[in-house]
């Protein structure tokens, strides 16, 4: 069998950094998400705000 891979975008809430995050099998790696310039991407906070 296969080891399932998963990826998904994490955003700071404190920030807004997005991050990607990948997961297979035991391993696993975070890093920023950058633009074309390599300036983090950043989504506004207030989106997720109760």
């Amino acid at each position: 069998m296969g080891l399932a891979t998963h990826a998904y975008v994490i955003v700071d809430k404190e920030t807004g950094v997005n991050y990607l995050y990948v997961h297979c099998g035991y391993g696993g790696g975070l890093t920023p998400l950058l633009d074309k310039e390599g300036k983090p991407i950043v989504t506004r906070v207030d989106r997720y705000e109760k």
